[in-house]
């Protein structure tokens, strides 16, 4: 994220504040979709991926410096999203086996990020800083649909995450 707001102009002290700003949208809106994620999972994930997708688009090609801390807030707010959507989901989709979902999950989760981290390095090697959050973007756009699908129940429709009493 360093190189992709130093890019934009936000470095030293205002970057500090930036990222403080990034982690407490992720909190507050993990906070509300967490109220919302049993009876619609897959609109609370699809508005996330879609705000994250346009964060990182705005990133891309909306100059300017407050554009750019704008559009990394909304980043991580939808960001900080996901892990719970992703979590809910598991949980709901494997009633009796939690305990070995969890870390499947979790395991994965960090495998992605690790992969993450490996690709976005040698990215930052080989083109612009500004050119980043595009990359980012494509790929969270592939993974939208096949979220949305996976989040579907047997009949098509939004999969609840509550089970019936």
């Amino acid at each position: 994220m360093a190189p992709i707001l130093e890019a934009r102009g936000i470095s030293g002290t205002a970057y500090a504040v930036e990222l403080f700003c990034y982690g407490l949208a992720g909190a507050l809106t993990t906070a509300f979709a967490s109220r919302h994620l049993d009876a619609h999972p897959r609109r609370v994930t699809t508005i996330a991926l879609t705000c994250m997708i346009l964060a990182l688009l705005a990133l891309t090609f909306l100059p300017g410096t407050a554009t750019g801390a704008v559009a990394a807030v909304v980043w991580g707010g939808a960001f900080g999203v996901l892990p719970v959507a992703m979590q809910t989901r598991v949980l709901a989709t494997t009633p009796g086996h939690n305990d070995a979902a969890t870390p499947i999950y979790v395991g994965a989760f960090q495998i992605g990020i690790s992969l993450g981290a490996y690709i976005g390095s040698v990215l930052i090697l080989t083109m612009a800083a500004t050119r980043l959050p595009l990359f980012a973007a494509v790929v969270t756009a592939f993974g939208l649909p096949l979220l949305a699908w996976g989040m579907r129940d047997r009949h098509g429709s939004e999969a609840s995450t509550t089970r019936p009493e």
